[in-house]
């Protein structure tokens, strides 16, 4: 067994007041996550969107019943997502991921701007993000949103 660290950082947002109006580069869609997504056979990498969605719930009719998301499709793949994660009453955290080939286009803001639109529709307006500290992208994409930190800290981790 091994001990490992890890600094985090720990973000939280107060949504209400903010604007919350996602913006694309020409040539990409912004979609929810949701059952005509899962249903688009058209879709070649949808795999990457359902591991995320039963990360922390059971199975993906649990995520669709209690959790929320948006992605970007870019032709036949989805490239970037962003979704709800431990949601409770009017708090949730979020989870973020851009594919690699289309990073530093805007696409994890315009996601994580879609989802907190959305948040805010269902009541949820404090938000959480969590994030290892040397991740220089999900940091500045926090931030960016309006994120303030809350926690910089270590973390220890076993894994064997």
């Amino acid at each position: 067994w091994r001990v490992h660290p890890l600094r985090r950082r720990v973000y939280r947002l107060d949504a209400r007041g903010g604007s919350w109006t996602p913006r694309l580069p020409a040539g990409y869609a912004l979609r929810p996550v949701d059952a005509a997504l899962l249903a688009d056979e058209t879709i070649s990498n949808l795999d990457w969107v359902t591991e995320e969605m039963v990360s922390e719930r059971p199975s993906v009719d649990a995520f669709l019943a209690h959790s929320f998301g948006y992605c970007v499709q870019h032709g036949r793949d989805i490239v970037a997502w962003c979704m709800s994660e431990y949601n409770s009453g009017s708090r949730c955290e979020l989870g973020i991921a851009t594919a690699e080939a289309h990073q530093r286009r805007g696409l994890a803001r315009a996601t994580g701007t879609a989802v907190i639109r959305h948040a805010l529709a269902q009541g949820v307006y404090d938000i959480g993000w969590v994030c290892a500290a040397d991740n220089a992208a999900s940091v500045a994409t926090a931030e960016a949103l309006g994120f303030r930190l809350l926690i910089d800290d270590t973390v220890w981790w076993v894994r064997g």
